[in-house]
C-alpha cells in the first residue's frame, strides 16, 4: 500500500475525487461514486470537508452539458483503544435511465456517456473525463449481452493479473499476453468444450457481477498488522478500513467503465464494536433506486434486484436471514413472482456462498439455506446462480435437490463457483473427493443441517446420500484451482454462452466454456415436474458431452504451503502460518 493505485498520487488534494465507480441501481440508471480527502486511523472521528456531489456528463468528452447532483456521507468503524476508522467523504450522484438515454444513445444503438465527477465552486475539483457505455434498459431485446463474473478478488499480485485481464476484457480491449485453449501451466487443463482457434476482440461487458469479498479488510487489524489465526473470540470484527479506500483505487480503472451487481461477502461483515455491520460495503457500493438526496441510506439494501436490457439480475445476501419468516425470503419470492419473462427472459441470482461446491473448505457451509431456498429459485425458473467464497473454480450441471439434470431438456438452476480472483487467503486445492486431493471434511465444519445430513448417513447409510462421494459429484461439470474470471454472452432470449479465463503464467488462457440454453416450457410447474421426472434417480449423470473430466487436476501446492484444515476461517490464513509461508505482498 505505498504506490498508487493503492495510495493517491503525490500532490493529490483534499478536494480532488479518487476512487471513482458505477453501480447499478435498481428501478433503472446507475450511480455514480466517488471519494474526497482521507480516510484516518484514530483521527477522532473528524470526517473530511464536506463538498458538493456533482456529476457533469455528456455525448462527448468536450460536451458536457448536462449536470445531476447528489449527495455526501460518512462513516466510523468504532475500535477500542484510538484506533476507529472513519472514511473519506463518500459522494453518490444518480443517473436515471432517461439521463442516460438523452445523453448516451443516438437512434437505438448504445454509445458511450462521457462524464466527470467533482465540486464546481470554490476550492472544489473535478476528475479527469471518463466513459461508459449505459447498459440497455430492462426488457430491451439488444443481444448479445455480454456480463463479467468476479469474486474474491482482494489486493495481491495475483489479483492484479486477474484484475488486469478483465478490465481488458470487459472494456472490449485485448488483453496481454492472451492465449486460447489447450493445457497450460500450473496444472489447468482446457475443458473439453474449449475453444482451440484463436479469439476475436470481444465487445465490452454491460455489467460486472461482482460475488462479494472485496478488500479483505477484516484479515488486518485495525493498526494495519495482518491478524494472526485462529483468531481469539472478540465482540466485534477488527478490520483495517485504509484498505477499503485502497481497494477503491485498485479497481478504478474497472468499475469508472463498466458498472457494478455486487452483493456482500464475509468479509464485509465486518461488526465493529458499536455492533454496526456491512458499514464500509453499504456506503461505497449503492445499488438501490435513486430517490433524491435525501435518501443515501436507503439505496444500500442488503439484497435486490437490477435488469440489465433482457436480464434479470437478484443480488441475495447469504450472511442476513433468510428463513421462511424473513423479510429476505418474502422480499425474494415477491422479486420472482414479479419479472415478466418475456420483456427478461433470462434470470440470475448472486449470492456470496455457494449451495453445490465439492471443495474441503466451506463445505456444506450453507445447507440449510439451500433446503430453504433451492425451491424458490427452481419455482421460480432461476436459470444460473453465481457464487465466490470459494477460493477456486466449479461449474455444475443443472442440478436440483443433488441431482443433476442435462442441459437441454432440465429445468433446475446450473451454478457457478468463481471466488478466484486472486486474495491472500490463496487458492483452496482440496476436494471432498478424488481424484487429486482430497479430504472429506469433519461434519462440524458443516452448518446444522450439513451435520444433520452427515449423522444421516452414518447411521443408516443405505438410505441416505454419503456426506461425501467417493468420486467427483455428477453434478461437478468441472473443477479447477486457479485464479481467474468468467464471462457470460447471452445472445438470445433462449441462448447463452458461459466461458471462464484462468490466469497461466501472467497470461488469460480460455480455460472453460458451455453452451447453456433455457426452455420456456420450464416457466411452467407442469413443465419443471417433467424435467424433474426426466432426471430420474439421485445421481443420474447429465450428458456425457457435458463433463469436463479433463480438466479436474489441481496445480501443485506452493512449496512449503500445507492445505487447511477446512473448519478454519479463514484457512488458507491459518495453513500459510502452521507452514511459515508469508501471504502473498498486498
Amino acid at each position: 500500500m505505498d504506490r498508487p493505485p493503492l495510495v493517491r498520487p503525490p500532490g493529490a488534494g483534499p478536494a480532488d475525487p479518487h476512487q471513482v465507480h458505477l453501480t447499478l441501481a435498481s428501478g433503472g440508471g446507475v450511480w455514480v461514486s466517488w471519494a474526497t480527502g482521507d480516510g484516518s486511523v484514530g483521527g477522532g472521528d473528524r470526517p473530511p470537508p464536506r463538498l458538493a456531489s456533482v456529476v457533469q456528463f455528456g455525448q462527448s468528452a468536450a460536451g458536457l452539458g448536462r449536470t445531476a447532483r447528489g449527495a455526501s456521507e460518512t462513516y466510523t468503524q468504532a475500535f477500542p483503544g484510538g484506533e476507529s476508522y472513519t472514511s473519506p467523504r463518500l459522494h453518490h450522484v444518480h443517473l436515471s435511465a432517461a439521463d442516460l438515454e438523452a445523453s448516451g444513445k443516438e437512434g437505438a444503438a448504445a454509445r458511450a456517456v462521457f462524464y466527470r465527477v467533482g465540486d464546481p465552486g470554490p476550492g472544489g475539483a473535478w476528475s479527469p473525463v471518463r466513459a461508459f457505455t449505459p447498459p440497455p434498459r430492462a426488457g430491451l431485446g439488444a443481444y448479445p449481452v455480454r456480463l463479467a463474473v468476479l469474486g474474491d478478488l482482494g489486493q495481491t499480485h495475483n489479483s492484479s493479473t486477474t484484475l488486469d485481464h478483465l478490465t481488458a476484457a470487459a472494456r472490449g480491449e485485448p488483453a496481454a499476453g492472451a492465449a486460447v485453449g489447450g493445457a497450460g501451466g500450473g496444472g489447468v487443463a482446457a475443458a473439453s468444450t474449449t475453444t482451440t482457434t484463436a479469439a476475436p476482440t470481444p465487445p465490452p461487458a454491460q455489467a460486472v457481477f461482482y460475488l462479494g469479498d472485496m478488500t479483505y479488510a477484516d484479515d488486518y487489524n485495525p493498526d494495519g498488522t495482518l491478524r494472526a489465526w485462529p483468531a481469539p473470540p472478540l465482540p466485534y470484527t477488527p478490520s483495517y478500513g485504509p484498505k477499503w479506500d485502497a481497494w477503491g483505487r485498485f479497481t478504478e480503472g474497472l468499475f469508472s467503465a463498466v458498472p457494478a451487481v455486487t452483493t456482500a461477502g464475509n468479509h464485509e461483515i465486518e461488526t465493529d464494536a458499536a455492533g454496526r455491520s456491512f458499514q464500509a460495503w453499504r456506503a461505497r457500493y449503492k445499488s438501490g433506486p435513486g430517490k433524491g438526496p435525501a435518501a443515501l441510506a436507503s439505496t444500500a439494501p442488503l439484497y435486490g434486484s437490477v435488469d440489465v436490457g433482457p436480464v434479470h439480475i437478484i443480488s441475495l445476501n447469504t450472511y442476513a436471514p433468510w428463513d421462511p419468516a424473513s423479510a429476505q425470503r418474502a422480499w425474494l419470492e415477491a422479486d420472482l413472482r414479479g419479472v415478466d419473462r418475456s420483456a427478461t427472459p433470462w434470470v440470475f441470482v448472486l449470492m456470496h456462498a455457494p449451495w453445490y461446491s465439492s471443495y474441503a473448505s466451506h463445505y456444506r457451509e450453507l445447507e440449510c439455506m439451500r433446503l430453504d431456498l433451492e425451491g424458490v429459485l427452481a419455482a421460480g425458473s432461476v436459470d444460473a446462480v453465481f457464487s465466490g467464497h470459494v477460493h477456486a473454480y466449479e461449474r455444475t450441471s443443472r442440478v436440483l435437490d443433488g441431482v443433476p439434470q442435462p442441459d437441454v431438456g432440465g429445468c433446475a438452476p446450473r451454478y457457478v463457483v468463481a471466488g478466484d480472483g486472486g486474495n491472500l487467503e490463496r487458492l483452496y486445492t482440496v476436494f471432498t473427493s478424488g481424484p487429486g486431493p482430497a479430504a472429506c471434511p469433519p461434519a462440524a465444519a458443516a452448518d446444522e443441517c450439513g451435520q444433520a445430513e452427515a449423522a444421516a448417513a452414518a447411521a443408516d447409510p443405505a438410505n441416505n446420500p454419503p456426506f461425501c462421494d467417493a468420486t467427483q459429484p455428477r453434478w461437478s461439470m468441472l473443477r479447477q484451482p486457479a485464479y481467474g474470471f468468467g464471462m457470460l454472452d447471452v445472445l438470445s432470449p433462449t441462448r447463452a454462452r458461459w466461458s471462464w479465463y484462468a490466469n497461466v503464467d501472467g497470461r488469460v488462457r480460455l480455460a472453460d466454456s458451455a453452451e447453456w440454453s433455457r426452455d420456456e416450457a420450464c416457466l411452467s410447474a407442469a413443465g419443471r415436474a417433467a424435467a424433474d421426472a426426466r432426471a430420474g434417480a439421485r445421481g443420474t449423470a447429465p450428458n456425457a458431452a457435458e463433463r469436463a473430466d479433463a480438466a479436474d487436476a489441481a496445480p501443485p501446492p506452493a512449496a512449503g504451503y500445507a492445505p487447511p484444515p477446512p473448519a478454519e476461517l479463514p484457512s488458507q490464513l491459518a495453513a500459510a502460518a502452521r507452514a511459515g509461508v508469508a501471504p502473498p505482498p498486498p
